[in-house]
């Protein structure tokens, strides 16, 4: 009897690990195989190649007419093989010269042997499936470390990117508050100098022209020398302070403040002036609120002066 399909072929050593010398010696000899001195597994493979050309019965009656004999099917695990006899004249051993017992062991045997087949390609099928299964862990491994690291570099550069960001903001703001201290001191330091040359200029023209007005009011004239007159386009903030400072410095009373300035500024300062209404019109605090409309810098203008 032989296996069909699949199954037919020889069994390699590796399955017949679980066999035992003796089995084989029996198989051998209830085959008529000659092992002539056989006491190895080694030895007995052409006990296996004898197997697939042995012609085994279905169970103990005689063969049929027609010298064939019945298949039967071995279950192992859900996986249903059929058996079946090989048939003809070519059969190497007739089963008539095998006693009934011999009959029975050699069915037995050959159901061993296919139950072998069968769990091999079912542990190679296993294998299979196990060694498809790490190679997809693997991949997914990889796969999610690879994402892992590009997280990682993605954070690193958008740490970096801010830190950066970061210094450079800081870095402006240094700068813009020395430039805007840098202003301070320029702007304090000209005060002092107008403050003196205001001084000087007094001491020398023994504090000014002095003239008496209505009601016997003294009204004080500013010498032109020591507060030059308003050009448009000059720094109006920095002229009002030089201005202010020549008002302190020559002790002119405040309701002749605004009065003086007429003497100062450019026609249009003057056209500026007029829109004011006419008891405004000498009043200084207005005076200086509507030239710095008219001749300031605008918060952009600020920013490019203390960048400068």
């Amino acid at each position: 009897m032989s296996l069909t399909g699949s199954q037919t072929g020889d069994f390699d050593l590796v399955q017949l690990d679980t066999y035992t010398v003796k089995q084989l010696r029996g198989f051998c000899r209830a085959l008529r195989v000659p092992t002539q001195g056989a006491s190895r597994k080694e030895d007995f493979q052409v006990a296996l190649r004898a197997w697939a050309e042995a012609h085994l019965e279905n169970d103990e009656e005689e063969e049929p007419e027609n010298g064939t004999s019945e298949e039967f099917s071995l279950s192992v695990d859900g996986v249903t093989t059929a058996i079946v006899p090989p048939s003809g004249p070519g059969n190497s051993v007739s089963m008539q010269s095998l006693t009934a017992e011999e009959r029975r062991e050699e069915r037995e045997f050959q159901l061993q042997m296919a139950k072998l087949k069968i769990e091999a390609q079912q542990e190679e099928r296993r294998a299979e499936r196990e060694a498809k299964q790490a190679e997809a862990e693997r991949a997914a491994k990889q796969i999610e470390a690879e994402r892992t690291a590009k997280q990682i570099q993605a954070e690193a550069e958008r740490a970096a990117k801010q830190a950066e960001a970061e210094r450079a903001a800081k870095q402006v703001e240094a700068e813009r508050a020395l430039a805007e201290k840098k202003l301070l001191l320029d702007h304090e330091l000209s005060l002092k100098e107008l403050e003196i040359k205001a001084r000087q200029s007094e001491s020398s023209n023994n504090g000014g022209s002095i003239q008496t007005g209505p009601a016997g009011e003294k009204k004080v004239r500013i010498p032109k020398n020591v507060v030059p007159s308003f050009v448009v386009g000059d720094d109006i903030d920095k002229w009002l302070a030089a201005y202010e400072v020549a008002l302190r410095a020559h002790e002119v009373p405040e309701g002749q403040s605004g009065e003086a300035m007429w003497g100062y500024v450019p026609p249009l300062g003057r056209d500026t002036l007029l829109t004011l209404d006419q008891p405004d019109q000498n009043t200084y605090p207005l005076q200086k609120a509507t030239l710095l409309a008219k001749f300031g810098l605008t918060p952009e203008g600020y920013r490019q002066r203390a960048y400068a």
